[in-house]
């Protein structure tokens, strides 16, 4: 094919991936005195721990994989924009781009938000991984990059929802590894003695996701979800769960968490500080709906700590017609006991003892007489 009719055929594949466009030119990307490679790498973590790794299987059977059907944009340091799709590699390419600060953008296979995109580059563990903000983009006059090098200018790129991922462009080569996934999250609340029917009024759940916390809301009686810009919010694989305070006079006494693809599917519970967690890795699927239940009961009566007395006293019996009192002053016929340091318990059985050998005694005189 003729050079000039294979870029006329380029640009009508553009054009039809992109929408209308101005006529578009043939050309090269202009550089800065100073360039960069960035690299993105797109994958659906569909293993779901953060990590992209292709040797890893899920309950459903799948492994990690790279996303490849899609394009990613890259707006540079001097407020261009710039899109390319993926080489033989899978990955995103952008060479050339003046070095500074940078912003990628990706998108789900979905329109709207219908997924959460995370950046997993350089994450040892799901502790590592930060959401990614969701960002309105539109541009015109931008630049498609082929993975063979030829681009096509006057790009008019999409009007739409991207994740947004921040970067520093150098001098030497770059990359981002982005992972996506599609959890969501519901919470159901119950009481202890009729566990079957949803109640509502005893608190609401929050969902929490590494650092980031959710307050759902309530859309059935007892039926809590949570909210997005798009329907139901997406989470990533992360320290996932969620926490309830419950009104006043009740407790949790227990929660479980159930898949919503296979309901036979269960995940362990794992409770520290109020917070209920589960380990997404045992979710059905990377897209799966993670349901809690939560059960309340009314509160135990709090309990009542027992009367202390200061160490080394002992409060003594009284006796009949005796005050017992250390250092008290007599009633009318009666006697005190002095604050001698000797055992008072012990000093009051005595005398008691010898009231009892007197009175005998003193019986038996008049019995005499």
């Amino acid at each position: 094919m003729h050079p000039a009719l294979k870029k006329i055929a380029v640009a009508a594949v553009v054009a039809t991936a992109f929408g209308a466009v101005a006529p578009v030119v043939a050309g090269s990307a202009s550089a800065a005195d100073a360039t960069g490679t960035v690299t993105v790498t797109q994958f659906d973590d569909r293993y779901p721990d953060g990590l992209f790794d292709t040797t890893l299987v899920a309950p459903d059977g799948r492994t990690d994989e790279k996303r490849t059907s899609s394009y990613v944009y890259l707006h540079d340091v001097n407020g261009k924009w710039w899109a390319t799709n993926t080489n033989a590699s899978g990955d995103y390419v952008f060479p050339n781009i003046p070095v500074g600060a940078a912003q990628v953008y990706v998108g789900g296979p979905n329109s709207g938000v219908s997924a959460a995109f995370f950046d997993a580059t350089g994450a040892t563990g799901v502790a590592d991984l930060e959401r990614l903000p969701d960002e309105s983009i539109s541009f015109s006059n931008g630049t498609f990059i082929f993975q063979d090098g030829t681009t096509i200018d006057t790009l008019s790129g999409p009007s739409s929802v991207q994740a947004e991922a921040s970067l520093t462009v150098t001098a030497a080569s770059q990359s981002k590894l982005i992972g996506m996934s599609a959890f969501k999250a519901g919470v159901q609340t119950v009481l202890a003695d009729d566990p079957e029917t949803l109640v509502t009024g005893y608190g609401v759940p929050t969902v929490y996701s590494n650092s980031d916390s959710f307050t759902t809301v309530e859309w059935q009686t007892g039926n809590f979800y949570v909210a997005g810009t798009d329907g139901e919010a997406y989470f990533f694989p992360s320290r996932f769960g969620i926490k309830v305070e419950p009104v006043e006079g009740y407790v949790v006494t227990n929660v479980e968490a159930r898949s919503s693809i296979d309901q036979t599917r269960t995940l362990p519970v794992t409770e520290t500080d109020g917070f209920y967690g589960v380990d997404l890795v045992g979710a059905a699927s990377y897209f799966d709906r993670i349901n809690f239940v939560v059960t309340l009961d009314v509160a135990p009566p709090a309990p009542v700590d027992p009367p202390t007395t200061t160490p080394g006293t002992t409060t003594p019996p009284v006796v009949g017609g005796t005050d017992v009192t250390p250092g008290a002053t007599p009633a009318a016929g009666g006697k005190a006991l002095a604050a001698t340091g000797v055992d008072v318990t012990a000093s009051v059985v005595a005398a008691g003892a010898l009231l009892t050998v007197g009175g005998f005694a003193l019986l038996r005189r008049r019995r005499t007489a």
